[in-house]
């Protein structure tokens, strides 16, 4: 789990032969950094959850931080609460339970928390910590906080390096804020606003970016209780140009003096410093003044804790009421003498319905979940030269492809369009900063666009690994698929990915978590390995013998349409024709079933749903192909049994799991370290952009302007976005996607679980915090025991609580 290092780490990362200046300023940068969780570009789009450095503080706290930071609203608020609470959502009895999980049941009672919610005083306005462009008046009617973050995004779309663009920016070869200095030099727009001499100004300043801080904590008269919630605002205000430095140093341990997010701050700094300094007295210094000299201090802010009692005591109802309908399926025991089909899927929430129509299809048919790379960390080479990495980026490829043939859907080449659009609107800064005379760079880049690669779906490892490699990654697969013994003669490695036009967050709906790239490549690579007859004597010798009659095939999974198209094998056994056949008669008839089992929540209604969802999935003006991951609500890590049967509505993340095989308790340290994570940036993400779109989201798809393959603008101005358009979580009349936190549901013992948290305090923090809840399976579903803050475990649904400690040293 990759997450921001400690003020410590940064200062030991750091040569002895670094001058620092303050060190309360350092101190200060490094919490600031806290609030830039990184955005990756549009081609390798990952679902990100914004408060992903804040797992080491309590839930309420990091939420009060980013809205204090950004202005936005990262709680339900109280309004939708009073709703919940009044439609009889929010019981007594949780808001007790979640007063106890808070260590707040002796501040408040049960009643202050409703009285809070149902009162009629209308809610106060989130408070914010200010910059001075906050503060300033500004004489037009453009706030000069928006006025320099359209600033700061013109520099930074020609600064940041850009693959699909043809013109580069001049100062490009020079570090960030050095790079800035000059182009600010050179930017007469500030002049035009009322920043009389800023140009001249800015030939003045030090081109190293802690200098700058230093003279502006000094200049300012930045208090020290100040510091850190001020550069936290700031980098707050720029945030999705911060995140992409930030992506852009997310493989390597940066020391804070010397990061791209920092050069950003100084040059975010920088016009603050401007604005009090060019701006006449009573425009930017006297309201400066006047906000310093105040008597509170305004060091922290918090959430309202009326919101986070009621939002957690929501949770928790709606946790149990899941958990009353998994205590339904007890009853339900498969026995299957030989499965007629078995098929992995991704743990995707999208896979879970498919799952269920094949399963209601074919009750002979067993389906699994496992992450979607199917455990091959893989690279693929494309015909363009391009590295694509098929993995989760919490992991490094150790496995490389060179591309040898595409899936049937996608076309060779792009349209001049999607040419036009990913490759020179980052080249429109220009037209701002040197006028009409870049128009002709702009033409001469439209012949030189370049096309989109298609996207890869077969592929062989280059080179192939020694064999006992190939064994050891086969044993990894086999025992984190949790398959078992009694395998069926035809395995199906389903891997997805999405079919849609003009979307720049094409990639998000493709895959949340493995850079936006199909699952393909990595299902017909583990296929072979399987299928190796060098492998399977291998693993015989180590006790792990494979039925010779079992094959393994990769297919893929498109998501908007519900296809499964079964990937080519040049050596598929003529004995296996008939059971392919089989395979692809159940899998038809199982994507139509899925296909009218949407076809409500997409407004599509009559007997031609099923060609209307292809039609959407091929309509270049179509703003919602499908809801993507929306919905996302838990995360279930068991065997099949305990959800076989049930129709989830494609809102969990199914994990298979059988803690009976894993005596060393290995598969389910990575389970809760690898796919339990990801699926909480996921849902996060799905959070953040439902809660407050204009803040975490990325607004309105029609209005989107691409700044190439980094990312999106909405209209022609403002900061880079960061997360998912509106139309992604809201289909024009309500949410499509509830913004609660994601729920765990593992099956195994309590110990076990304890035992990673002990190898793994980051993941236990985000449980005792409350980032995440957790339950754990117990007697295959005859009990459940909810984890409560502070490491003890509660029996959830009985008439009296059984409450042991976590440890029995405790």
């Amino acid at each position: 789990m990759n997450s921001e290092l400690s003020i410590k780490d940064h200062l030991r990362l750091t040569s002895a032969s670094d001058v620092y200046p303050d060190p309360r300023l350092m101190e200060a940068i490094t919490i600031a950094h806290r609030v830039v969780a990184p955005v990756w570009p549009l081609n390798d789009f990952v679902a990100v959850n914004p408060a992903l450095n804040f797992g080491d503080q309590p839930f309420g706290d990091g939420a009060g931080t980013l809205q204090a930071a950004t202005g936005g609203r990262f709680m339900l608020s109280k309004g939708d609460l009073a709703t919940a609470a009044a439609d009889g959502r929010i019981p007594s009895q949780y808001v007790a339970m979640a007063l106890e999980d808070l260590g707040l049941a002796t501040r408040y009672a049960v009643d202050d928390i409703m009285q809070s919610l149902l009162s009629k005083e209308s809610e106060d306005a989130l408070a914010f910590w200010p910059s001075v462009a906050d503060l300033a008046r500004a004489t037009g009617e453009k706030p000069w906080a928006d006025f320099v973050t359209d600033q700061i995004s013109s520099w930074a779309a020609s600064y940041f390096p850009d693959n699909s663009a043809a013109v580069k920016a001049p100062w490009g070869t020079h570090p960030p804020f050095a790079a800035w200095r000059r182009y600010s030099q050179r930017d007469r727009e500030p002049g035009f606003m009322g920043l009389k001499g800023f140009r001249q100004w800015a030939g003045t300043l030090d081109e190293d970016p802690l200098t700058l801080l230093t003279t502006v904590m000094e200049r300012l008269n930045l208090p020290p209780s100040y510091l850190s919630p001020y550069f936290s605002r700031l980098l707050g205000s720029i945030r999705g140009w911060a995140g992409h430095a930030r992506y852009r140093e997310w493989h390597g341990d940066v020391p804070v003096a010397h990061s791209m997010v920092t050069a950003l701050l100084a040059i975010r700094a920088a016009y603050d410093l401007a604005l009090f300094e060019l701006l006449p007295n009573e425009r930017a210094a006297d309201p400066w003044t006047m906000f310093l000299n105040r008597s509170e201090e305004p060091q922290r802010m918090s959430v309202d804790d009326a919101v986070l009692v009621a939002q957690t005591a929501l949770e928790l109802a709606e946790q149990d009421n899941f958990i009353a309908q998994l205590r339904d399926q007890r009853a339900i025991v498969r026995d299957v003498p030989r499965p007629s089909i078995q098929a992995v899927f991704c743990i995707d929430v999208r896979s879970e319905r498919l799952r269920h129509a094949v399963e209601a299809e074919d009750p002979l048919a067993q389906t699994y979940g496992f992450a979607g790379f199917f455990g091959v960390p893989l690279s693929v080479l494309t015909k363009t030269a391009e590295r694509r990495d098929h993995c989760p980026v919490l992991l490094s490829p150790t496995l490389h492809c060179t591309h040898t043939a595409h899936s049937p859907q996608y076309g060779e080449a792009a349209s001049a369009w999607s040419g036009f659009r990913s490759g020179v609107v980052s080249a429109f800064a220009f037209v701002e900063s040197f006028g009409l005379g870049a128009g002709a760079s702009i033409l001469k880049a439209l012949s030189h666009r370049k096309a989109a690669p298609a996207l890869p779906s077969v592929g062989n490892p280059d080179p192939l690994p020694p064999v006992d490699e190939r064994t050891d990654l086969a044993l990894r697969i086999l025992k984190g698929m949790s398959l078992g013994d009694n395998l069926a003669r035809l395995v199906l490695l389903v891997g997805h990915d999405a079919t849609t036009e003009n979307n720049p967050y094409a990639a998000g709906l493709a895959c949340g978590a493995c850079g936006g790239h199909s699952g393909a490549p990595n299902a017909v690579i583990a296929a072979r390995i399987l299928n190796d007859p060098e492998v399977r004597t291998r693993l015989a010798d180590r006790g792990v013998a494979l039925p010779s009659d079992t094959r393994f095939l990769a297919a893929l999974h498109d998501t908007t349409t519900d296809d499964i198209t079964f990937l080519p094998e040049p050596l598929w056994p003529e004995s296996h024709v008939t059971d392919l056949d089989k395979a692809k008669a159940v899998f038809s008839a199982a994507g139509a079933a899925t296909r009218r089992a949407r076809a409500h929540g997409l407004g599509l209604t009559g007997k031609t749903v099923e060609p209307q969802i292809r039609r959407r999935s091929r309509d270049w003006s179509e703003i919602r192909p499908e809801w993507g991951l929306a919905g996302c609500n838990a995360f279930i890590a068991a065997p099949r049994a305990r959800t076989y049967g049930m129709d989830l509505e494609g809102r969990a993340f199914l994990h298979s799991y059988d803690h009976t095989t894993d005596t060393e308790g290995g598969i389910l340290e990575l389970i809760m370290t690898a796919p339990l994570i990801v699926a909480s940036w996921i849902s996060y993400q799905y959070y953040a952009s439902s809660i407050d779109n204009e803040t975490f989201g990325s607004g309105d798809k029609t209005l989107h302007n691409n700044i190439g393959d980094i990312g999106v603008l909405e209209g022609a101005s403002g900061d880079l976005r960061v997360g998912l358009p509106i139309q992604s979580v809201h289909d024009g009349m309500r949410l499509r996607h509830e913004p609660t936190r994601l729920r765990a549901l593992i099956e195994a013992p309590t110990e076990a679980i304890d035992a990673v948290f002990d190898k793994h305090p980051d993941v236990k923090a985000l449980f005792d915090h409350g980032w995440l809840h957790l339950t754990a399976i117990i007697d295959q579903g005859a009990a459940f025991y909810r984890y409560q803050p502070g490491g003890r475990w509660i029996e959830t649904g009985a008439a009296t609580p059984a409450v042991f400690a976590a440890r029995a040293a405790e």
